[in-house]
């Protein structure tokens, strides 16, 4: 009997633990186009002009009942 309430206890209290997560967040990530490589072959003359990659910073928000995703441009001309 001893064995099964403390079986119920310990149960009892990760089951609070499981309920008192957190439902939001924030998640950033970078994405990373490389244009060049999307360029067709008669545009190579234009590969000078244009920076190699496009870079976007993202932030993705997550609550309980939504999820928005915010995001911001970076243009570098390093290469790969």
């Amino acid at each position: 009997m001893k064995q099964f309430l403390s079986i119920c206890l310990l149960a009892w209290f990760f089951t609070g633990f499981a309920i008192a997560q957190k439902n939001e967040g924030i998640i950033l990530f970078e994405e990373k186009i490389n244009v060049h490589r999307n360029l067709p072959p008669e545009a190579a003359d234009m590969k000078a002009m244009i920076p190699e990659f496009r870079t976007h910073q993202n932030d993705l928000l997550l609550t309980a009942n939504c999820l928005v995703l915010f995001s911001k441009l970076i243009l570098t001309t390093e290469k790969w």
